[in-house]
């Protein structure tokens, strides 16, 4: 089916070209966007989907040029070859049937670049690494002007966003037409590179005034990979092109995550930003960072689409069994219980429960993650008790003493049931050397290819190889080697010392052969018989009691490699055996296994007196019933993982700021007092700014009356009785009223050269002395300001590390205190809690906040606690 068209006199007649017939040679997201059409002179014309279009940029269409190369292809199976030129041009108005594209002459032609097939180390191919971290080369678009070959504009049309090519201080740029101000960033700070660890989509953007952003593409759909080799990889694994998690985002396909001043951490945007980042930290195994972002991922409204396929994706992290996962889980489904018809859980909460309290005791949970004994039980009285485990039962009444202050008994512990194993040891079979009711006839020596002997690496595969096919007494399966996995012939050689195979040089074998013995099937070991018996007895006896002697007269166990060479070649002369041919060998061979049987048979029997018998020594144990559970002192609730890194007082009414100085940063009392009343102080604020006219007969604020009353009723609301809603209302009123005092005697400021007769002068005459005057002092202001910017960012981050090792100090490393050194080591292990930013930051609102920084760092006295 061919279809084609004449709408337009201008153009001819047009074919329709089926997107199939381009894939490939056409980035996927033109064909995605435009129709393409061939004219009559070869060329193409792509003319935007109607579905497609943005009515917030100028219509467009496409045009592909070809220079043939060679003879025209007349055999009709595409042997032609041609280059094309991919040119955009921006249109006065969208194409329709009634009027042809009529391009816009003002705006700049367009043209493609081949990103893919760019020259290593050349600048497009740099530029295409850098965007291939947001979307596939397919959908990343570099487009330049006529005037020249470099990329003046970088689309990509799945995320939604652009960037422009700009000059940047004599640099060039890529500034991103939908943020304005921001541009791609080649910062490489360590705390930002820390930032974007677990987001290999995403770009780091930021503005002239140095803060920084990250942008990730929304329509990648992120899940790990399987990979045997290494369970706990943190790879991920990008879906960019899932149609239905692209059809759920929203009309804004990508997150901009703004970076902290402090450049720990980044604020989140939206609940749908929060979630993805949420779902990246938790792939990546950053659980500290879950941990403490998972109270602010929670929604009380219905869950748009895109909010919920991000949290419906976290039931990938259920295969993730690390010891912090289930806390994670845990603290999500803390956060969300409240909301669990909109936010419900994949997991389920006594699973997680008994992975937690399976890691609790000893603590194998690191400090971030653990959760506190009021959220332990919290979770706890969710989950029915037919739910929980044995390991959760005992924790929740350990947990529940806890509470009440210790020093009581808890109990009955409840123990999980044993399971119905028969045990090696229970049996005491001494058959193989009772002389009565032995019948040798019914016993086969089972075929055996004698192994070489073999020690270290070799000896270990070999071992891996017949214990992985199954070890019984007979032969059970071929090992990796081809060597038949022949349990009793194996172990039997191993303990007489015919088999010399060790790991180590100085190893015995006979203990070797003793431990697979009791590796062999349950069917083998728990069962009374010759063979068992025998292997049994010579795993109780010292090697050399049972060591093959090579004396006619000793009476030692048989060398099955010699005796059954003998006895074979014996049955084989007897009788018509020798006729037969190779049948010879069968026969010869299950008769010369009984023998060699009978021949272990009457070593045991004349040993018997010196060997050790086997013994019924299953050991039974009566655990406890109840429990004593004392008063825990501070340092043992801090050893057993008991203290968690928390701050949730926020009772402190005010706190008081003094001069402080801290290795390379220090405060003063000036400076201090600049920032709470003119942080602009450094600058020489009176050069710029002076004070104003009076503000008599300025307005005052009318939510309250005359009389310091509201101006409207609300304490009579039945919701503004409450205790907390009374404080309010008494603290709003504090704030009106301190606010009117604020309003009537307000002297506006101005800024010096802007004053209202100043104004009216640049007005008159725009190009006197007065306005430039006034563009320099703007100049000067702006410089200034961008110097102080600049110092205190820089003051900051020398601040922010200050205070963290001040905040987690223990004198490890200025002296020979050992417990120091412990607590030092345990914090790096994160077995001790050791502080973040925000957490110091919600200390500062903690009416106990100095306290408790101490009780989490024993090794800090109250004055750098003050500190």
């Amino acid at each position: 089916l061919v279809i084609t068209r004449s709408l337009w006199s201008s153009l001819g007649t047009q074919t329709f070209l089926p997107r199939r017939l381009l894939m490939g040679t056409i980035p996927s997201c033109l064909l995605d966007d435009y129709a393409f059409w061939q004219n009559e002179d070869s060329s193409l014309s792509g003319y935007a989907r109607p579905e497609r279009a943005d009515a917030t940029k100028a219509p467009s269409m496409i045009k592909v040029h070809l220079t043939n190369i060679g003879a025209a292809d007349d055999s009709g199976f595409d042997k032609a070859q041609a280059t094309a030129k991919i040119q955009k041009y921006t249109l006065k108005s969208a194409v329709t049937m009634e009027s042809p594209p009529e391009i816009d002459e003002d705006q700049p032609v367009l043209t493609l670049m081949a990103a893919v097939t760019a020259t290593p180390g050349t600048p497009l191919r740099t530029l295409a690494q850098v965007f291939l971290r947001l979307d596939n080369l397919s959908h990343v678009l570099f487009w330049s002007t006529e005037k020249g070959r470099q990329v003046s504009q970088v689309d990509l049309p799945r995320l939604g966003i652009s960037f422009s090519c700009k000059d940047k201080g004599g640099q060039v740029a890529y500034f991103c037409d939908q943020h304005s101000g921001l541009f791609v960033s080649n910062n490489r700070d360590d705390s930002l590179l820390e930032l974007l660890k677990g987001m290999p989509h995403s770009l780091l953007l930021q503005n002239a005034n140095e803060e920084f952003f990250i942008l990730v593409g929304a329509t990648v759909k992120p899940m790990h990979p399987q990979v045997e080799t290494d369970p706990f990889t943190g790879a991920l694994l990008l879906n960019r092109s899932d149609p239905e998690w692209i059809e759920n985002v929203g009309e804004v396909r990508h997150y901009l995550y703004p970076v902290h001043v402090s450049r720990m951490f980044l604020v989140m945007p939206t609940l749908a930003a929060s979630l993805y980042l949420l779902l990246l930290r938790f792939l990546d195994r950053a659980y500290a960072d879950v941990f403490r972002m998972a109270d602010s991922c929670v929604s009380d409204t219905a869950l748009s689409p895109e909010e919920a396929q991000i949290f419906a994706l976290l039931e990938w992290t259920m295969m993730d069994n690390d010891p912090d996962a289930h806390a994670c889980r845990l603290k999500i489904s803390l956060a969300t219980s409240a909301s669990k018809d909109i936010m419900s859980c994949p997991w389920s909460v006594a699973d997680e429960l008994a992975g937690y309290a399976a890691c609790a005791a000893p603590p194998r949970i690191s400090a971030p993650c653990r959760l506190t004994v009021q959220e332990e039980l919290s979770l706890l009285a969710t989950v029915s008790d037919n739910s929980k485990s044995p390991a959760v039962k005992n924790r929740e009444m350990f947990l529940l003493a806890l509470q009440a202050g210790g020093d009581q008994d808890v109990g009955p512990v409840i123990y999980p049931a044993r399971p119905e194993l028969r045990n090696y040891d229970e049996i005491a079979d001494t058959s193989a050397v009772r002389s009565q009711g032995m019948d040798m006839s019914s016993l086969q020596m089972p075929m055996y290819s004698p192994p070489d002997e073999m020690m270290g690496p070799t000896a270990i595969r070999w071992l891996n190889e017949i214990v992985d096919s199954g070890l019984t007494m007979g032969a059970s399966g071929l090992s990796i080697t081809g060597v038949k996995a022949v349990g009793f012939l194996v172990c039997y050689e191993l303990m007489t010392g015919t088999l010399h195979s060790r790991i180590l040089p100085g190893d015995c074998s006979h203990t070797l052969g003793a431990l697979l013995v009791r590796l062999m099937t349950p069917a083998d070991t728990t069962s009374e018989g010759f063979m068992p018996s025998t292997l049994r007895i010579m795993a109780c006896n010292y090697w050399k009691r049972i060591h093959w002697s090579p004396l006619p007269d000793a009476t030692y166990m048989p060398n099955y490699r010699t005796e059954m060479k003998r006895l074979v070649e014996e049955e084989k002369g007897k009788g018509i055996n020798k006729y037969i041919g190779k049948v010879t060998d069968l026969f010869a061979q299950g008769k010369a296994g009984q023998n060699f049987i009978g021949m272990i048979h009457k070593a045991l029997s004349n040993m018997k007196g010196d060997l050790q018998m086997p013994q019924a020594t299953m050991e039974t144990s009566n655990a406890p019933v109840h429990l004593h559970i004392r008063e825990l002192s501070h340092s043992s609730r801090l050893e057993y993982g008991l203290v968690t890194p928390r701050s949730v007082d926020v009772s402190c009414a005010e706190r008081l700021v003094g001069a402080v100085a801290a290795g390379s940063v220090e405060f003063t009392t000036e400076q201090i007092r600049d920032l709470g009343m003119q942080p602009m102080q450094p600058i020489g604020l009176d050069k710029f700014i002076q004070p104003g006219a009076s503000a008599a007969g300025a307005e005052e604020p009318k939510a309250l009356t005359a009389d310091g009353n509201w101006a409207f009723e609300i304490e009579q609301h039945s919701v503004a009785k409450t205790k907390m809603a009374t404080d309010m209302v008494t603290r709003l009123k504090s704030d009106m009223e301190l606010y009117a005092d604020m309003c009537k005697n307000k002297i506006p400021p101005v800024l010096v050269g802007f004053e209202p007769e100043n104004l009216q002068e640049y007005v008159d005459n725009p190009n006197g002395r007065g306005v430039n005057n006034a563009i320099r002092k703007m100049e000067d202001l702006r410089k200034k300001c961008e110097e102080l910017h600049s110092q205190d960012n820089s003051l900051v981050v020398s601040a922010i590390n200050e205070v963290l090792a001040l905040a987690n100090y223990t004198g490890a490393e200025d002296g020979d205190d050992v417990a120091s050194k412990q607590f030092a080591l345990k914090q790096y292990a994160a077995y001790s809690p050791k502080m973040w930013f925000e957490l110091l930051v919600s200390f500062l609102i903690n009416s106990q906040g100095e306290a408790e920084l101490m009780a989490l760092n024993p090794f800090l006295d109250s004055d750098q606690a003050a500190r």
